[in-house]
C-alpha cells in the first residue's frame, strides 16, 4: 500500500484515475486521503458495497471516489480507461487468473500501471509433500479460494496478458517492514485455551438454540483458517503479500 501511495503521489497534479477491487474500501480511503486520485472501486457483493459507501460518507476527499457493484471478471468499463489498477489480496478469488489479468490489461491506458498483493505458494512449496498439500488445501477451503498458484505461474499469466514486469517480491520477507512474521497473531500463547473454551461454548449454545444452527461449523472453519495459515507461514510455503508491479506497454 505504501508503494501504491508513493506512485499516485508522483501523479499528484495529473488527476490520476484509478481503479481497484474493494471489500469495504479501507485502502481506497487511505489513498484518497493522501492523493488527489479519483478512484473507482468494484465489488460483486451488495452488502459490502453498501458498507463501503456508508463508511465513505462524510469524508470530503471521498467525493473523488465511487464504489460500484460488478463482477471483476467482467469489468464494466471500456478499453484504455484507467491510469492505475490495483488490488490487495483480491485476485486470489478469481476463478481464471489469466482471464482476470487480461481484463485488467484491457481497461488500463497504454503505459499505465497495475500493482497489488498476490496470494502465492512460494518456492519452498513441494507439491509432492503430503503435509504441504494438506496445508494448501486448508488455506484454500477456509478462505473460499479456488486455487493458490505459485509465484512463477502468476508472473507468466501477467506476461501472457501483455504486461511488462517492473518488480516483484515477497513483502513478508522484507524485515525492515516488521520485526514480526505476518502470521504471528495466529500463534499467541493464550490462544489454545481461548479456542477450547469458545469451542465448547458454541457447541453448547447451538444445542440450546441460543446461537443459530451452523455457528459451530463456521467456528471450525475459522480454526482451519488459523491452523493452516499459521503452519504455512512457519514452513514458508505460502505468503499472502507477494507484491507485483507491472506496466501496459505504450504500443
Amino acid at each position: 500500500l505504501r508503494g501504491l501511495i508513493q506512485y499516485t503521489k508522483q501523479w499528484y497534479q495529473r488527476r490520476v484515475r484509478g481503479f481497484m477491487y474493494v471489500f469495504v474500501g479501507g485502502p481506497m480511503r487511505t489513498i484518497a486521503r493522501f492523493t488527489r486520485t479519483r478512484i473507482t472501486g468494484i465489488n460483486n457483493d451488495p452488502y459490502q458495497v453498501a458498507t463501503a459507501k456508508e463508511l465513505n460518507q462524510g469524508l470530503s476527499f471521498m467525493k473523488r471516489c465511487q464504489v460500484i457493484q460488478a463482477d471483476f471478471m467482467k469489468i464494466p468499463f471500456p478499453s484504455n480507461t484507467f491510469d492505475v489498477v490495483y488490488q490487495l489480496e483480491a485476485s486470489v478469488h478469481a476463478p481464471d487468473k489469466q482471464a482476470f489479468f487480461e481484463g485488467v490489461f484491457k481497461v488500463l491506458k497504454p503505459g499505465a500501471i497495475y500493482g497489488g498483493y498476490e496470494w502465492v505458494m512460494t518456492d519452498k512449496f513441494d507439491e509432492n509433500d503430503p503435509e504441504h498439500l494438506e496445508i494448501k488445501r486448508g488455506v484454500e477451503k477456509s478462505n473460499g479460494v479456488p486455487n493458490i498458484e505459485k509465484v512463477q505461474d502468476i508472473l507468466q499469466y501477467l506476461r501472457n496478458a501483455g504486461f511488462e514486469i517492473i518488480e516483484h517480491f515477497d513483502v513478508a520477507t522484507e524485515k525492515e517492514e516488521s520485526d514480526f512474521p505476518w502470521y504471528y497473531r495466529l500463534e499467541l500463547p493464550y490462544y489454545p485455551l481461548r479456542r477450547f473454551i469458545l469451542d465448547k461454548y458454541l457447541r453448547f449454545s447451538e444445542y440450546l438454540g441460543v446461537t443459530r444452527v451452523g455457528t459451530h461449523s463456521t467456528w471450525n472453519l475459522m480454526q482451519l483458517t488459523i491452523t493452516s495459515m499459521r503452519r504455512s507461514g512457519e514452513l514458508g510455503i505460502f505468503t499472502p503479500m507477494y507484491y507485483v508491479k507491472v506496466r501496459k506497454p505504450e504500443n
